[in-house]
């Protein structure tokens, strides 16, 4: 994560462990606000549930995707190819296990960002984008000399 995301993760971290400190100190407007956004939560709450209640109030439905998330727009806001990268990382075949989780991710990160699928030939190719691929090997020829 970028300076700047991981600061924005770190400082959503901290607001879960102090609603979940207030919650812990009977604050009932920190209770009723957890029991708005999860309302199926455990007799004894921990920082698990708050994560996913701050999650949904942020319209995610885990942590994990608020992460995600955060991680993604992170690339986009370094500019330059990073995001298409991670694209590209994520959307080509590896042979390791993580391949179903990391084709999910690069999903997600084309349906946020659909312009990606025409940037080059890889991302052409990657996402089916066919009929671009011809005229882009005409526009990209240099890499093919490469």
């Amino acid at each position: 994560m970028g300076n700047e995301t991981s600061a924005s993760f770190e400082g959503l971290r901290k607001q879960a462990k102090r609603w979940l400190k207030a919650i812990h100190g009977g604050d009932e407007a920190a209770r009723a606000k957890l029991e708005a956004l999860l309302p199926r939560h455990s007799t004894s709450i921990g920082l698990r549930e708050v994560q996913r209640a701050l999650a949904r109030e942020r319209g995610f439905d885990s942590w994990a995707r608020l992460k995600e998330q955060l991680e993604i727009d992170g690339l986009a806001a370094a500019g330059g190819d990073a995001l298409l990268d991670e694209l590209l990382n994520k959307g080509c075949l590896c042979y390791g296990d993580d391949w179903p989780r990391n084709w999910r991710r690069a999903e997600r990160i084309l349906a946020r960002h659909p312009e990606l699928a025409q940037r080059n030939i890889y991302s052409a190719a990657l996402c089916g984008e066919l009929s671009r691929v011809p005229s882009a090997n005409r526009q990209w020829s240099d890499f093919a000399v490469q």
